[in-house]
């Protein structure tokens, strides 16, 4: 069952990280509006997904420390912004993570003040070459899937419908880490998705108001993009920017003896608020 909880209310419990076979066990699908929800409270909903999973902590992450960053944002640069991110991803983390140590060291390596621009967007628009992350063959190709059926949803339920058959893929076929690093990574892109659906428009107005401008084809002048096309490129660009980050901080954990859904939360969460401060 899907839980809905506002942007701004403060999310009263914490979470518990379930084991990788309880993430892979959630089915039901969860709904998800085909269009831009509304800036104008009360319908920017912050949306919790997959109730216990990897994925539903990584929403209870980013929501709360964009809460935290609107309460202390004024007038301000772009580079102030990324470092009130910064500095609230830290300290979420020091406050609910089990081993606090380790998750501020992780989140740390971050790079929450990367240059943003078209050169970034750009980078995160290609696919992904997940060979780099020395998994096997039919790891990457499960991933590298993953990654292409994001930019083919719009909603969280259609996106865990496809992603569904990959979870079963890596069970049956993968080892142990590998399955999970797959499933941590697909709950993370699920849950990302219902949230910055719901979400991604009322804090890129609350955080810093601005109009998208696009290129014409005919090359006379530059006009204004309307929301419903900016807006889908930005969920799907913020999501592919989660899984990259699960896939990433997976892989760390497993190199580090470490648990693969934590890594996979503290790193898919800060590549989250990242690549959304650089399209904001």
């Amino acid at each position: 069952m899907s839980l809905v909880r506002r942007a701004g209310r403060p999310i009263e419990r914490y979470f518990l990280l379930l084991s990788v076979g309880a993430v892979a066990a959630v089915s039901g699908l969860v709904s998800c509006t085909d269009a831009p929800t509304s800036t104008v409270a009360p319908d920017r909903a912050a949306v919790v997904t997959q109730e216990g999973s990897v994925g539903e902590a990584h929403n209870l992450m980013v929501d709360a420390v964009l809460r935290d960053v609107a309460k202390k944002r004024s007038k301000g640069s772009q580079k102030k912004l990324c470092r009130l991110v910064e500095e609230s991803a830290i300290e979420y983390v020091r406050k609910t993570a089990k081993n606090p140590g380790e998750a501020v060291s992780v989140v740390k390596k971050q790079d929450f003040c990367a240059a943003g621009g078209t050169a970034i967007q750009a980078a995160g628009a290609r696919a992904p070459l997940y060979e780099e992350y020395a998994l096997s063959p039919r790891a990457t190709e499960l991933l590298n899937s993953a990654a292409y059926l994001v930019s083919v949803s719009y909603s969280a339920g259609q996106l865990q419908s496809y992603l569904s058959g990959i979870n079963a893929a890596a069970f049956a076929e993968l080892d142990a880490e590998e399955a999970q690093i797959v499933t941590s990574a697909t709950s993370v892109a699920v849950s990302s998705f219902e949230y910055w659906n719901a979400n991604f428009s009322y804090w890129a107005s609350t955080l810093a108001p601005a109009t998208a401008y696009l290129k014409s084809d005919d090359g006379f002048t530059d006009v204004p993009l309307t929301r419903r096309y900016s807006f889908w490129g930005n969920v799907w660009d913020v999501t592919k920017a989660d899984l990259e980050g699960a896939i990433s901080g997976g892989v760390g954990a497993r190199l580090a003896k470490a648990a693969i859904p934590e890594y996979a939360l503290w790193v898919g969460g800060s590549k989250s608020l990242i690549r959304a401060i650089q399209l904001i």
